[in-house]
């Protein structure tokens, strides 16, 4: 574990020469925002089972070849997907849900994110399920590959009543929906112990732990507290 801003400045230094003369804001008031870098699209999924006024919502990033975006927990540098939902109407955010990263390492720097495709579940309450929904997702994320650009934009997603989320987008968000960790993802998983040593910048952690079925290439995500990184787990 390691102090962010050890990669702060190594990072701008990375990033700023590819920024000049770069647009890094847009604006599209529908529910799809299309880059050179690929698109993002807000969609509406299925009303959540056993619920009569939960919903989900998603974020359906779609990347060319080479490009990604990031986690909550960035790594070593960048900033994950930021969304307000201020101007929206009949509607409470709950909570946004975050699907298992990939690693990556360029220039040194070791970050957590997603390439490809990815959908970031959002789960979401309708205030009244009879009257319509109005959903404004004011949008600023950054994607990358050997270059940087940070872009902002809103999407907008118009539904009549809570029944608008009876939609072939619920299938989609299902699909990344099992891929958010969660107790019930491995029961046979246990934390045995979890030990820190070493000075408060340079603060080691050994956690032991057990899983009855066995591990095929494990991986450990650890976050927290606010302006530190984790290096990639060592595994014994």
């Amino acid at each position: 574990m390691q102090y962010y801003f050890r990669f702060l400045f190594k990072f701008i230094g990375f990033l700023v020469p590819f920024l000049m003369g770069t647009v890094a804001a847009a604006t599209a008031h529908k529910s799809t925002f299309v880059t050179d870098q690929g698109r993002v699209t807000l969609v509406a999924g299925s009303i959540v089972s056993g619920s009569r006024q939960k919903a989900l919502l998603g974020l359906h990033f779609e990347m060319k070849a080479g490009w990604k975006i990031y986690w909550r927990s960035p790594g070593d540098a960048g900033f994950p997907p930021q969304i307000r939902w201020d101007e929206s109407q009949n509607i409470k955010v709950l909570k946004t849900l975050w699907p298992i990263p990939k690693r990556f390492s360029v220039l040194g720097l070791s970050t957590l994110g997603y390439e490809e495709e990815v959908v970031l579940p959002i789960a979401v309450s309708i205030l009244n399920k009879k009257r319509p929904v109005l959903i404004r997702a004011n949008l600023s994320y950054l994607t990358c590959n050997q270059v940087c650009i940070p872009y902002e934009t809103e999407l907008h997603l118009d539904l009549e009543s809570l029944e608008g989320f009876n939609s072939t987008g619920g299938q989609l968000i299902g699909r990344y929906l099992k891929r958010v960790p969660s107790p019930e993802t491995r029961e046979d998983l246990s934390i045995i112990s979890v030990k820190s040593t070493g000075p408060p910048n340079e603060v080691k952690l050994k956690i032991e732990v057990r899983a009855e079925g066995g591990f095929n290439k494990p991986d450990l995500f650890v976050e927290g507290p606010e302006g530190y990184v984790f290096e990639p787990a060592k595994w014994q």
